[in-house]
């Protein structure tokens, strides 16, 4: 959950602020994106550093460049996997985190994410990582958990692909030998 993750270690700006203060809390944090809050601490977006930068006055406050916010944020119990899809549609260095009533909480960024997905990678020596291709029609993953576990292994992680009228499935299975799985699922006609 996305609550698990959220930092809260510098003061977000709010419209008053001025740009050269704002672009200090960026350069010290090193991110490229920030939450910009009202007197409430409700959130109403977040800036780029290059909105900034290219202000005519950086002793002016933010205000001038409001038009210039976006409404990028995430609410604190959503899930990790909502938060993945964000940074990918808006390439952010971070997502504000807010409660339901977008009250700013913190934020998140990437790398927090994928250390809490790794977190249940106890033992790298004993992770595998295959990748299978079917056609879509032929596609259950039931099927393929079976298989993975009928041979002494456990699916960590899934992610999936779709080329045309493929299917790509990327599995990191935790199991002290893979070959018996490969084994098994080419036996039911499974590319790997």
């Amino acid at each position: 959950m996305i609550k698990n993750i959220i930092q809260n270690d510098f003061k977000p700006p709010r419209l008053k602020d001025q740009a050269i203060d704002t672009l200090a809390v960026m350069e010290e944090y090193k991110i490229e994106d920030i939450p910009v809050v009202d007197d409430n601490n409700k959130l109403l977006g977040i800036i780029t550093e290059s909105s900034i930068i290219n202000m005519n006055d950086l002793q002016e406050s933010l205000h001038f460049i409001k038009s210039q916010l976006k409404p990028v944020s995430i609410v604190s119990d959503m899930h990790i996997f909502q938060g993945i899809k964000l940074f990918h549609k808006y390439k952010s260095s971070i997502i504000p985190v807010t409660n339901k009533n977008d009250i700013y909480m913190g934020y998140i960024k990437p790398f927090d994410v994928i250390s809490q997905m790794c977190l249940g990678l106890k033992n790298d020596n004993k992770n595998s990582i295959l990748i299978i291709s079917t056609n879509h029609k032929d596609y259950t993953l039931h099927e393929i958990s079976r298989l993975v576990e009928e041979n002494s292994g456990k699916i960590s992680f899934l992610w999936s692909e779709e080329i045309n009228d493929k299917i790509k499935l990327h599995l990191m299975i935790n199991c002290m030998n893979s070959q018996m799985i490969i084994q098994a699922l080419e036996r039911y006609d499974y590319d790997i």
